[in-house]
C-alpha cells in the first residue's frame, strides 16, 4: 500500500508540473491575469532620475508611477518611485532599493503546479470518500 502511495504522488507530482507548465507558457486561466516581470515598460533609471529630482525638491516628469514621499522635520528622507511591477525606494545617493513585485516564469510555474496538485488531491479525497461510503 505504501508503494502505491509514492507512486501516485510522483504521478500526481509530474503531472501537476507539467500542466503548470503548459499554463504558464500559453498564458491561461489565471497566468494572464499575473503580472509578468519582462512586461516592465518603466526603467530603473527613469526611475532613479525621478526620485533624485524629487528628492531634491527639483521638477520631475512623473508618468506612469506613483511617487510617495516621507517627511522627517519637513525634510525629504525617502522617496518612493512605485509601478505595477517595480518599487523604487531612494533615500540618498548610496540608499537604493529595488523590489520586483511581477511573476518570473519559474515561480508561476511553481505556484500552478502545487495548486493543481492540492485539486487533484480533493478530488482524489472526494472520490475516495464517496467509495468508502457505498461500500
Amino acid at each position: 500500500m505504501g508503494i502505491f502511495f509514492v507512486v501516485f504522488e510522483v504521478i500526481c507530482i509530474m503531472v501537476s508540473w507539467l500542466f503548470a507548465k503548459r499554463i504558464v507558457k500559453e498564458r491561461w486561466l489565471g497566468a494572464k491575469r499575473m503580472l509578468w516581470a519582462e512586461d516592465e515598460t518603466m526603467d530603473i533609471n527613469e526611475m532613479r532620475q525621478i526620485a533624485e529630482c524629487i528628492f531634491n525638491d527639483e521638477k520631475a516628469n512623473v508618468k506612469n508611477c506613483s511617487v510617495t514621499r516621507k517627511f522627517e522635520d519637513e525634510i525629504i528622507t525617502e522617496v518612493i518611485v512605485e509601478t505595477e511591477r517595480k518599487k523604487f525606494s531612494y533615500k540618498g545617493k548610496n540608499d537604493e532599493t529595488i523590489i520586483n513585485k511581477a511573476w518570473t516564469e519559474d515561480w508561476a510555474i511553481l505556484y500552478f503546479s502545487l495548486k493543481t496538485w492540492a485539486v487533484i488531491h480533493v478530488f482524489t479525497f472526494l472520490i475516495i470518500t464517496v467509495m468508502l461510503l457505498i461500500f
